[in-house]
């Protein structure tokens, strides 16, 4: 066979380095489009939570089907509540709450959304008619089915997500009736009420972007995937105002290892921080001595925090694993034993898997260990395990299994927001929101630093 010329194969080189490089751009373009298309159709400077958009109350509620059986165990998994000792006796919640912040002056929300209540008594705490739920009561628990008009809010399209309506979703209901467990839809004003003027942090994987996701489009606000690659590969932290008066701003910081987790604490300095270290599996003698470091620079932040005079909180998500030929569900399975079991058919011996998603369990219970041990005064767990393990449906990709760990929002990320919000409505007084307010300084300039342009998305210089 005749060889052909230097420069022939010179040319066909570079026809092939064009069409690669044309490609890379439609993609981009396409994507670009598809963000503006989407922010076209919201307006960012309203939230969803408007008076009559909320679709989610009670009253709105077209169908409630029970799905399967409350597992009859879930005690695997520690809770911890490091609450007052009177944490016991969920009567004296509220008395208890009060006496602990030092304040006379109460939250207290009105029915109607229009915010905190600046005249509330002790005895009016919250506006409840049953004691607040404490940890322990919130699991065991089970996803219970609703049929809404329409999605409880919009988020960035993915291709294999239902959007059709009647919406279908589910609710996180434990079997625990005796305490108040309230919405995260329809109470977003609460959350505005009790974070003005404050900053969330969350750091973590594409997980932990899922959740931020999340809190700012439930409240209204543009987001994309691309602000997570934006975090992972610029290496920087990804600021967005949420609510009405744009004072609160939820930051995100894409970070699997957690180490950078000082770095990111003093660059926003937040009063509410939520961390996990993701899906991505290192053996225990790597993890213990990372994790350790992370909950000692939670400790300093802490100590800030108090110097400040201010009520900070954290929260540690348990991390929760993929779901082997997710595209067999449908719907969830309240059974937690079934679900452990479908995952543990995965370990190599059995079936051969990167993913090591059956040691979770297992290092879930050492880093809660770990937690309960490193003298971090005040954190509240967000158990992901258990609520995710039961939902083998909604996963991004579940046509031939190419995506069986990540989910489809809204969705099951959602409930994060609901335990987020439940938490600190039990702990926050109007008093820690006026010294929040008084007493922060923050080194940039109050405003997001992402900008979505006709250009597609822009970072934006702080003011320093």
């Amino acid at each position: 066979m005749p060889r052909l010329p230097a420069a022939a194969y010179a040319t066909i080189l570079s026809l092939l380095c064009i069409a690669v490089l044309n490609s890379v751009l439609a993609n981009y373009f396409t994507n670009t489009k598809e963000e503006l298309r989407y922010f076209k159709r919201k307006d960012v400077s309203n939230t969803i939570a408007a008076a009559g958009n909320t679709v989610t109350t009670n009253a709105n509620v077209m169908a409630v089907v029970e799905i399967g059986t409350a597992p009859a165990d879930v005690n695997s998994i520690r809770h911890a509540d490091h609450d007052n000792k009177n944490d016991d006796n969920p009567s004296s919640d509220s008395s208890a709450q009060a006496e602990k912040s030092g304040s006379t002056d109460a939250l207290v929300y009105h029915t109607d959304g229009a915010g905190v209540n600046t005249n509330a008594t002790d005895t009016e705490l919250r506006n409840i008619s049953k004691p607040f739920c404490q940890p322990h009561q919130l699991f065991p628990g089970k996803w219970v089915k609703q049929e809404l008009p329409q999605p409880p809010y919009q988020a960035f399209p993915k291709k294999n997500c239902p959007s059709t309506v009647p919406w279908i979703d589910y609710e996180w209901i434990p079997t625990d009736n005796s305490c108040e467990f309230g919405p995260w839809f329809g109470n977003q004003q609460l959350f505005c009420d009790v974070m003005k003027d404050a900053v969330i942090l969350l750091v973590g994987d594409s997980l932990t972007w899922e959740h931020y996701s999340s809190l700012i489009e439930s409240n209204g606000v543009f987001s994309s995937p691309n602000l997570q690659m934006r975090s992972l590969y610029n290496h920087r932290t990804i600021i967005q105002a949420v609510c009405q008066n744009k004072t609160t701003h939820v930051a995100f910081r894409r970070d699997d290892s957690l180490k950078g987790l000082g770095q990111y604490i003093q660059e926003t300095f937040p009063v509410v921080l939520i961390v996990n270290r993701g899906a991505h599996y290192v053996n225990d003698e790597i993890l213990l001595p990372e994790i350790r470091q992370s909950f000692q620079e939670v400790n300093q932040w802490q100590a800030q925090c108090k110097q400040l005079g201010l009520k900070c909180h954290f929260f540690w998500r348990t991390t929760f694993p993929g779901h082997p030929d997710c595209s067999n569900f449908t719907e969830p399975v309240n059974d937690l034993a079934a679900m452990e079991a479908w995952i543990d058919t995965i370990r190599p011996e059995v079936k051969g898997t990167p993913f090591n998603w059956h040691f979770f369990k297992h290092q879930n219970e050492l880093v809660l260990k770990e937690l309960e041990n490193s003298g971090i005064e005040d954190y509240h767990v967000i158990d992901s395990y258990h609520l995710n393990i039961l939902r083998p449906d909604r996963h991004a990709k579940p046509n031939n299994n190419q995506d069986c760990l990540h989910s489809c929002s809204p969705g099951k990320m959602d409930v994060y927001n609901q335990f987020l919000l439940h938490f600190l409505r039990r702990e926050r007084t109007l008093e820690d929101v006026e010294t929040l307010t008084a007493a922060t300084n923050y080194p940039w300039n109050r405003s997001e630093n992402v900008r979505l342009t006709s250009a597609g998305i822009l970072d934006l210089i702080w003011d320093r």
